[in-house]
């Protein structure tokens, strides 16, 4: 995937184009690789995501390497555009949590091998 706004992506695991809450960001490139709706980032991560337990540590929230992989919690807030207000998502400039290539592997998984476009959680778009 390419650099492309995360907004334009469909989640990773489900395909749903709404909105993503979590974007999956390589932070070697800095490119983002992907992201996860609300329910596919709870069933990947549970709530440690929400919790910010992994906010403190540059390294991996599973071990002591580097971390390599980015998520990022998506945050939406109001722009004008052309006179009227939109709702545009950004991702957040410190990740909720960050790992190492080992741990990020899972990750990576499925971030790679998404489900065809349009397939979402609740079967609609």
């Amino acid at each position: 995937m390419d650099g492309a706004p995360p907004t334009n992506r469909p989640c990773v695991t489900c395909g749903s184009r709404h909105a993503l809450d979590y974007v999956v960001r390589d932070r070697g490139s800095g490119l983002t690789v992907g992201g996860f709706c609300r329910f596919c980032a709870l069933d990947e991560f549970g709530e440690s995501l929400n919790r910010g337990l992994w906010k403190h540590s540059d390294g991996c929230a599973v071990c002591e390497r580097d971390g390599y992989i980015a998520i990022l919690e998506n945050r939406p807030h109001l722009v004008s555009d052309g006179g009227r207000e939109v709702i545009k998502h950004e991702p957040a400039a410190e990740p909720s949590m960050l790992l190492c290539d080992e741990h990020a592997h899972g990750v990576l998984q499925v971030v790679r091998s998404p489900t065809p476009e349009g397939q979402g959680r609740d079967g609609a778009d």
